[in-house]
């Protein structure tokens, strides 16, 4: 994206430099916060990129174009490149059950550890350090989390998640 935009201010709009200098100086810095506005509004999880997506078609690409057999063996192939995902994906909960994120003890985490993955439990602990004033409530809205405001509130009440 930079090099179109170099592209841009070199080309067409190059003998405006005046309106170049003020987008530059002005509106590109904010950039991010453009994105943050749009992707802080959706659940999302966490992907806020598409590579997850791209590497699987890339492999079922590399699967259809290397099987020289039939429906059958594609299909046999395949589903043993799935059970190689699923079996590393019960792993990964499997760990999650067994760790301990270690600042998560006591109200409100208590309960949750070794129910919820590491990741999450520290995207709470995170979350739960920020002041009820500095909340803005994204985690719940993109990730499904409570916020620092409410996990403040089971803080205060000394009650756990459930």
């Amino acid at each position: 994206m930079i090099e179109e935009w170099e592209n841009f201010k070199n080309g067409f709009w190059g003998r405006n430099s005046k309106l170049i200098e003020y987008l530059d100086r002005e509106c590109l810095e904010h950039k991010e916060k453009w994105a943050c506005a749009y992707t802080n509004n959706i659940f999302h999880i966490g992907n806020t990129s598409t590579n997850r997506v791209e590497s699987a078609h890339s492999t079922l690409k590399a699967w259809l174009n290397t099987s020289t057999g039939g429906v059958d063996t594609l299909f046999l192939s395949w589903h043993a490149s799935i059970g190689g995902q699923v079996i590393e994906i019960r792993k990964e909960l499997e760990t999650c059950r067994t760790k301990t994120f270690k600042g998560a003890y006591g109200p409100p985490y208590g309960v949750i550890r070794g129910s919820v993955s590491l990741y999450a439990l520290e995207l709470m602990f995170v979350e739960g350090k920020k002041t009820p004033s500095e909340c803005d409530c994204v985690i719940g809205r993109t990730h499904g989390l409570p916020c620092s405001c409410r996990i403040n509130s089971f803080k205060g009440a000394g009650d756990h998640f459930r």
